[in-house]
């Protein structure tokens, strides 16, 4: 038989029975398209929150720090929070770390506490020193509103939405933070360009009297330019940490008190030795983010970073992946289970027809490919209508899904991805699983013997 003939035949076994081929088709779509489905949602997952956590700044960014602290002895304040054997955080040490070539930003991690008043609004917070140079990169790269400082001496501030959710704020325009909170709606032109006052806690002698148990210190208010509004993410972490940003000379400027010096003069420490609290560092690139770890850590101080648990973020996607590929693999097994129960049928049904092939000369090989080739159309119309319903069970998931977080994060992006590479594989794998259920129906097929088989019939 020419290759043409045997094509032919092979679909014309399919129309014979349409009923049992449209049922074996959807059995290898529903199978096809739970694994699509499920390996949409795996990479969506896994895309989304290394998407956030890079955009947010987790990979790139490590706080270094000459603190060690010492909880086992709490005979002191200051043994809970000072190594007498720490290597001093000053000056010198900020200048040799921003000698490491794969260092991109080196800046002293200044953060007081305060009371952010905005009209009627007011929330308790921290404020952090955050350089103007930070703007060139992620997460103050892209705001969500207005732009970032670019001098470190602006009387301005960046606040991040999650730090106006806080203040009862919430953006016209926006999405809804919490629905148990009653936050004013207000448009973004209506904060962008307005003051807030910042009230920090000052230290005060004249209320320094024995015999009055006032704490001496009074409140110093700082009026600051709103210039730009972050995005909030529940994944928030990172540079976003606080959400409320100030330049580095501005934030020095605003007066409060200081409780790290209170605990230095209490236990009798040297301040020059702890010129800083931490400090934060930057990379270029993810990748190098370990290598100046340990240069810093060699040089006696203690480096802390997200980006350390990158291999076992990796891990717990790849097993989340794995988890869902599983269930999808199940699907597709039954609906192998059915070609291979399918097939077998039509041996029995069509042992006259294949006795007749071969009395005519049609070897094994030919009556194996009939039947590889009706497996393979089969698989691969499954495969498509597979890969179709998977599409759109992702995407109605994908919107199912940021209906419901659409009170916790902003993101128009698809939570679940199902690229073209996806679709492809389906297809493939539909096909191939398809022609080898099709492996011992075939060859019970071609082993016939035809002068049984007529006899039979």
């Amino acid at each position: 038989m020419k290759p043409a003939d045997i094509i032919s035949l092979a679909v014309n076994n399919m129309t014979q029975n349409k009923f049992r081929t449209a049922v074996t088709i959807l059995g290898v779509a529903i199978g096809i398209g739970s694994l699509s489905s499920m390996v949409a949602i795996g990479q969506g997952i896994s895309e989304n929150i290394s998407n956030t956590l890079v955009s947010n700044d987790v990979f790139t960014g490590m706080t270094v720090s000459s603190r060690d602290a010492d909880y086992s002895n709490y005979g002191s304040l200051g043994n809970a929070f000072y190594d007498e054997a720490m290597v001093p955080l000053n000056d010198s040490a900020v200048a040799e770390i921003e000698k490491i070539p794969q260092v991109t930003v080196v800046f002293p991690e200044t953060i007081k506490h305060a009371e952010i008043v905005f009209g009627e609004h007011k929330t308790k917070s921290n404020i952090k020193s955050v350089p103007a140079l930070m703007g060139n990169f992620k997460p103050f790269d892209n705001m969500a509103y207005g732009s970032f400082y670019t001098k470190d001496n602006e009387n301005s501030i960046v606040l991040s939405k999650a730090a106006l959710f806080k203040l009862g704020i919430k953006i016209e325009g926006d999405i809804d933070f919490g629905k148990t909170t009653n936050g004013e709606v207000i448009p973004a032109d209506s904060i962008i360009g307005h003051k807030i006052n910042i009230v920090t806690k000052v230290f005060d002698p004249s209320k320094m009297n024995m015999d009055t148990p006032d704490i001496p210190v009074k409140n110093d208010t700082t009026s600051l330019t709103i210039v730009g509004i972050t995005e909030n993410n529940p994944l928030t972490a990172g540079m976003l940490s606080g959400g409320i940003f100030l330049p580095s000379l501005t934030c020095e400027k605003i007066p409060s008190v200081d409780i790290k010096l209170i605990y230095e003069i209490y236990n009798g420490i040297d301040s020059d030795l702890t010129q800083y609290n931490s400090v934060y560092v930057k990379v270029y690139n993810f990748k190098e983010l370990k290598t100046v770890k340990n240069k810093i850590e060699n040089m006696g101080f203690v480096v802390f970073s997200v980006g350390d648990k990158l291999e076992d973020i990796e891990k717990v996607f790849m097993l989340i992946d794995m988890l869902l590929a599983a269930i999808g693999i199940i699907a597709i097994t039954v609906s192998v289970f059915g070609i291979i129960n399918t097939m077998t049928m039509a041996i029995y049904e069509r042992r006259k027809e294949i006795g007749i092939m071969k009395a005519i000369g049609a070897t094994q090989l030919q009556i194996k490919l009939i039947f590889y080739i009706e497996s393979g159309i089969t698989g691969a119309i499954g495969g498509l209508l597979g890969a179709f319903a998977g599409y759109w069970v992702a995407k109605s998931a994908s919107e199912a899904v940021r209906s419901q977080l659409s009170n916790i994060i902003n993101t128009h992006s698809d939570l679940f991805v199902f690229s073209w590479q996806l679709a492809v594989a389906a297809v493939a794998i539909a096909a191939a699983a398809t022609i080898a259920a099709a492996v011992y129906p075939a060859f019970k097929a071609a082993r016939i013997d035809p002068l049984e088989a007529l006899r039979r019939e």
